[in-house]
C-alpha cells in the first residue's frame, strides 16, 4: 500500500531523535539501527530492553510496535505497543499511531475498533496534495476491508475448524503452497528458511524458495513428520528439484504422478517414473512467457489448464488464465478468465473442485478483509463462471489467505495464511469443512399391526433409487416386530414391505433418504399397518401403512428426554424370524374420546408403575388409540392423561379455555402372549395431570375396562397427591424407548412421516371350515364339537385383527317366547365368553339373540308331527364375520 511505504520512511528518518543519555542512548541507537536494516529479531530485543527502563516514552512504544508489525512474526503483539504509545502521549500525539492502531486492530479481527482509529487518522491528512489524496484512498480501502470483516465475523461458519499443521511443518519463516496427496499421506510445500539452497537472498531480504516434504504420522491429531527439503531416494520428489533460486511446489495432477513446480519465473514439471521422480522440465512457451507464471492447476483429464501469469495483456498484476489441450497435445489459445475472476489487483492459486463446477482462487481485490482472501466462483447452466463469492471467516483473515486446495469429497481443505497467532510469517493450515461420512449405518425398526400395535411378521426389501442395488430381504420378528437393516448413508431408497397378517393388492411402499452420518449412531424406523378409516369413521376397503423415520441420533435424544444415564438393548433382533424368546410380550392398549363422535387426538399419555414412576410414554393417534409395549405381565400400572392436550383436542387451544370442562371417555385392555389374548383391565387408576405432571383428578376403570373422567371432579386418589411422577423408562429395550420417544415429537431434523394407502384383496379369506355351533335341548353349555369350531374362529380373529364378529343365538319352538329369548341370549353369551377368553376383544364382538323367531329349519314334519332333527338345527349360534373392505358374510356348515 502507498501509505505503508510512506510510513516506513517516516519512522526511520523523520522521527525526532532527541538527546538521550548514557545506556538509554546506546540501546536506542542499536534498536533503531536494527530496525532500519530490517533485522527485526535484534530490534525486538533492543526495544524490549529499552522499555524495561523507560516506560513513559510514546516514541519507544511506537517504534517497538513498528518492529513487531513489520517483522510478520508475532505481529499481533504490535497492538499492545501501539496502545501503550497512545496512552503515553500527553501533548503531541504521533498521528501515525492511529493508523497503526487501526492496522493492528484489523489484524486481530477487532474491525469496529480499527474503523474508529482509521477515521481519527484521516483528520490528520492534508487533502490538498496528490500524495495525500492517494493516502486518503488507501485509508478508505482498509476501512472498506474492516466493514467487510464486520459482516463476515457475524456470518462466519462456526462449523469449519481451522487448525495449524504444527511445529514440524511450520516455523518462524514462511511455509505456504501446500500440495497434499489425496489420502493425506504426504505434504509437499514451499518454505523460505535461512537453511535453503544457495547463498543469495532475494530483494526482500529473505532466502529463495525451496520445496519441502512431510509425511503424515497421525491424521486424528494432525501430526506430521519433521519437514525435510530434499529426498535423496527420489521417492517423494527429485533430489535435484531445489536449486539456488526460487523452487516452489504448485500442484499435482489427478494421478499424482506429475508434480508442477515454479522455477525461474516459469512452470516446470517433474514426473514419477518407475518409482522415481524425474528432474523438472520447463513447459513450452505457449504457457510460459517473459512474465511470471507462479501457479497452475490441471484438470483430472489433463485437457484444461488454469494458471497465473503476469503477462502484459491482463487486467491487473497477476491474473488467472486458462488453456485447452489441442489434438496434437499442445496447449491451444490462452484466455483470460475475465473480470468475474480477475480484478485490477492480484489473483493467484486457482484450484478446481472434483466435479469441475467450482473454481477456488485468492484475490487482493473485491470484498476482501485484508491481503489475499480466498474466493470461489461456480459454473452456471450456460457454462459461464458465476459471481465470485468470498468464503468468509474463519477461512479468511485480515492477513494473506492463499493457496487453497480442497478434498474430492469436500470435507477438508489446506491453505496458507499469515493470520495472527501462528508460528511465523506464514503458516500452513488445514480446515475441516465437514465430517468424513461413515460407510454404513444401522436402521433399527419395528413393524406393528392394528391400533393396538401388536408385533407382526413382515418381509422388507430395499433398493437404491440411483443405482438399483437391492438390500435384504430383512425380516421382522413375529414375537417382537423388530428388524435391523444395514444401509449406506447419503442415498435415497425405495422400500417394499409385505406383511403376512395384512395381505394386500401390492406391497406397501415408501421412499426415504438416509442423511450423511459423521459418526456412528443407530437410526430408527417404525411401521404401523392398520385398516384405513376415513374422517367419518367408516372402514374402507383399503389398508394403510404409516412409516415414521427417526434418522437422527434418537438414542441421545431419548436419553435427554427421559433423563437416562444408561440406555442399552437386552432384547435381540431376530433375523431370520421365528426364533423363540424367553419372555412373554404384554401390551396395554386403549382408546380415548370426548364423546361418541369426537376422538381425543394427539393426547400425551404416560404409563406409571407401582412406584409412581413413568415407565412408558405414548400419544394418541387420529382415532384416539394408544398402546404401550413390552410390559411386565405381573405389574400393576396406572395411566396419566394431560389435561392441556385434551383441551387442545376438544376446543382447539388450552390457553383460552383454561377454566372449561373437559370430559374424556376411554377403554383400556391388555394383550398377553403371542396368541394375543385380550382382556379388559379392571380397577386401573386413570389420573388427569397438568403440564407439570401434578395430579388434578382421578378415576378407575370398570369391569369392562371403561372409564369416564371429568376435569372438574374433586375426587383424587390420595395415593397420587403431591406427586411429580419422575421418569423411569425401561432402558433394556431400545426399540420400545425409541418408539415411545418419537410419539412425543411433531417434527425434527431428519424426521419424517409417510402414509401409504392401498387396496385390500378383493376376495375374502377361505372360511369353509367354519360351522354353526349347536346346543342340547333347553341347554346353553358348549359341546366339545362347539369348542373345536370356536377355536378355529378365535384363531381366525387373531390372524385378522381388524375383523369383527356378530354372535346370534337361536332356539327351537319348545317353551314360551319369553323363555326362549333368555335361552338364546345365554347361548350367545356362552360363545362370547369363550372367544373373549381366547383373546378376542369385547369391542370386536356383538351379541344378538332371537329366541325362536328365526328358525333355520322347520320344527315339525309335513304331517305336523315333531321333527327332532329340525329342532336341533334351530338350537344354534350363528356367526357373521366383518372384515373391513370385504362383504359381511355368515359362517355356515
Amino acid at each position: 500500500m502507498v501509505y505503508s511505504r510512506l510510513l516506513v520512511l517516516l519512522v526511520l528518518f523523520s522521527i525526532h531523535f532527541g538527546a538521550y543519555a548514557g545506556e538509554e542512548s546506546k540501546t536506542l541507537s542499536r534498536a533503531r539501527k536494527a530496525l532500519s536494516k530490517g533485522d527485526y529479531a535484534e530490534a525486538k530485543k533492543q526495544y524490549n530492553q529499552l522499555l524495561q527502563k523507560v516506560t513513559d516514552n510514546p516514541e519507544y512504544f511506537f517504534e517497538a510496535g513498528i518492529t513487531y508489525y513489520n517483522s510478520e512474526i508475532e505481529k499481533e503483539k504490535a497492538l499492545g505497543y501501539f496502545e501503550s504509545a497512545l496512552k503515553a502521549s500527553k501533548n503531541d500525539t504521533i498521528a501515525e499511531i492511529f493508523y497503526y492502531l487501526g492496522r493492528s486492530y484489523q489484524y486481530v479481527n477487532e474491525f469496529e475498533k480499527a474503523i474508529v482509529q482509521y477515521n481519527r487518522f484521516k483528520a490528520y491528512i492534508d487533502a490538498d496534495s496528490k500524495k495525500s489524496l492517494m493516502l486518503m484512498e488507501d485509508v478508505d480501502r482498509v476501512i472498506e476491508m474492516c466493514n467487510n470483516g464486520v459482516k463476515f465475523l457475524q456470518t462466519q461458519n462456526k462449523k469449519w475448524q481451522v487448525k495449524n499443521l504444527g511445529k514440524n511443518v511450520n516455523t518462524i519463516f514462511s511455509e505456504y503452497a501446500p500440495v497434499v496427496k489425496k489420502d493425506e499421506s504426504l505434504l509437499v510445500f514451499t518454505a523460505r528458511k535461512n537453511s535453503n539452497e544457495g547463498n543469495k537472498f532475494y530483494h526482500d531480504g529473505k532466502k529463495f524458495e525451496d520445496i519441502y516434504v512431510s509425511v503424515m504420522q497421525d491424521l486424528e491429531t494432525l501430526t506430521w513428520s519433521y519437514a525435510t527439503k530434499f529426498d535423496s531416494s527420489g521417492t517423494y520428489i527429485s533430489k535435484k528439484i531445489n536449486s539456488k533460486y526460487h523452487d516452489a511446489a504448485i500442484g499435482y495432477n489427478e494421478a499424482e504422478d506429475k508434480l508442477f513446480i515454479y522455477r525461474l519465473n516459469d512452470v516446470w514439471m517433474s514426473e514419477l517414473k518407475d518409482g522415481k521422480w524425474s528432474d523438472p522440465v520447463r513447459l513450452n512457451s505457449k504457457i510460459n512467457t517473459k512474465g511470471q507464471e507462479p501457479s497452475v492447476f490441471i484438470t483430472p483429464d489433463e485437457q484444461t489448464l488454469y494458471y497465473v501469469s503476469t503477462r502484459t495483456d491482463g487486467l491487473g498484476g497477476r491474473d488467472i488464465w486458462t488453456a485447452k489441450k489441442m489434438p496434437d497435445g499442445q496447449w491451444g489459445e490462452i484466455k483470460n478468465m475475465g473480470p468475474v475472476i480477475n480484478s485490477p489487483m492480484n489473483e493467484d492459486a486457482p484450484f478446481l473442485s472434483k466435479d469441475g463446477k467450482t473454481l477456488y482462487f485468492s484475490s487482493q481485490g473485491f470484498n476482501s478483509i485484508g491481503g489475499y482472501d480466498i474466493f470461489k466462483s461456480e459454473l452456471d447452466s450456460t457454462g459461464n463462471w458465476g459471481q465470485r463469492v468470498n468464503l468468509g471467516m474463519p477461512l479468511n483473515s485480515p492477513g494473506d489467505d492463499i493457496y487453497y486446495i480442497q478434498s474430492a469429497d469436500d470435507t477438508y481443505g489446506y491453505f496458507s495464511s499469515s493470520r495472527p497467532y501462528g508460528f511465523g510469517m506464514m503458516d500452513i493450515y488445514r480446515v475441516q469443512l465437514d465430517c468424513k461420512p461413515i460407510q454404513n449405518t444401522e436402521v433399527r425398526g419395528l413393524v406393528m399391526g392394528t391400533d393396538r400395535k401388536v408385533p407382526v411378521t413382515a418381509t422388507i426389501t430395499v433398493k437404491e433409487k440411483e443405482s438399483g442395488k437391492t438390500y435384504g430381504p430383512f425380516y421382522s420378528d413375529k414375537y417382537t416386530g423388530k428388524y435391523l437393516m444395514v444401509l449406506p448413508p447419503m442415498k435415497s431408497y425405495e422400500l417394499e414391505l409385505v406383511c403376512e397378517q395384512f395381505p394386500a393388492s401390492r406391497p406397501h411402499r415408501e421412499e426415504f433418504t438416509i442423511p450423511k452420518q459423521c459418526e456412528y449412531y443407530q437410526l430408527f424406523q417404525e411401521i404401523t399397518i392398520t385398516r384405513f378409516v376415513d374422517t367419518t369413521a367408516v372402514v374402507k376397503d383399503k389398508q394403510k401403512a404409516e412409516f415414521k423415520n427417526a434418522f437422527f441420533d434418537v438414542k441421545s435424544k431419548a436419553r435427554e428426554k427421559y433423563d437416562l444415564d444408561v440406555l442399552k438393548d437386552n432384547v435381540s433382533i431376530n433375523n431370520p424370524p421365528n426364533v423363540d424368546l424367553t419372555f412373554t410380550p404384554v401390551v396395554i392398549s386403549g382408546t380415548l374420546k370426548h364423546n361418541e363422535i369426537q376422538k381425543a387426538k394427539k393426547i400425551e399419555i404416560y404409563l406409571v408403575d407401582k412406584n409412581k414412576q413413568i415407565v412408558k410414554t405414548a400419544t394418541t393417534d387420529e382415532k384416539g388409540n394408544f398402546s404401550f409395549n413390552g410390559l411386565d405381565p405381573d405389574q400393576a400400572y396406572a395411566v396419566l392423561i394431560k389435561e392441556d392436550d385434551l383441551k387442545i383436542s376438544y376446543y382447539g387451544d388450552s390457553k383460552n379455555n383454561a377454566n372449561k370442562d373437559i370430559v374424556v371417555q376411554g377403554h383400556i385392555e391388555k394383550l398377553k402372549g403371542i396368541e394375543t389374548t385380550i382382556s379388559p383391565i379392571e380397577n386401573m387408576d386413570i389420573v388427569l395431570i397438568d403440564n407439570n405432571k401434578k395430579p388434578l383428578t382421578s378415576t378407575v376403570t370398570d369391569k369392562d375396562g371403561n372409564f369416564n373422567l371429568n376435569n372438574t371432579n374433586a375426587t383424587l386418589n390420595p395415593l397420587y397427591s403431591e406427586l411429580n411422577f419422575p421418569y423411569k423408562i425401561n432402558t433394556n429395550d431400545l426399540d420400545m424407548v425409541y418408539s415411545a420417544y418419537i410419539t412425543t415429537i411433531d417434527s425434527a431434523e431428519n424426521y419424517s412421516e409417510y402414509i401409504d394407502i392401498i387396496d385390500l384383496p378383493k376376495q375374502p379369506p377361505l372360511l369353509a371350515q367354519f360351522e354353526n355351533i349347536y346346543f342340547d335341548f333347553d341347554k346353553y353349555f358348549l359341546r366339545d364339537k362347539s369348542k373345536e369350531i370356536l377355536e378355529k374362529i378365535s384363531a381366525y380373529m387373531v390372524d385378522h385383527p381388524e375383523a369383527s364378529i356378530e354372535i346370534a343365538g337361536h332356539c327351537d319352538w319348545m317353551g314360551s317366547d319369553e323363555y326362549n329369548v333368555v335361552l338364546s341370549e345365554n347361548r350367545t353369551i356362552s360363545a362370547f365368553n369363550y372367544l373373549l377368553n381366547k383373546g378376542v376383544g369385547t369391542n370386536r364382538m356383538k351379541k344378538l339373540w332371537y329366541g325362536e323367531s328365526k328358525p333355520a329349519a322347520s320344527n315339525t314334519k309335513p304331517d305336523g308331527s315333531d321333527d327332532p332333527e329340525g329342532r336341533q338345527l334351530n338350537r344354534r349360534d350363528e356367526f357373521k364375520i366383518n372384515v373391513p373392505g370385504m362383504a359381511v358374510f355368515t359362517i355356515t356348515p
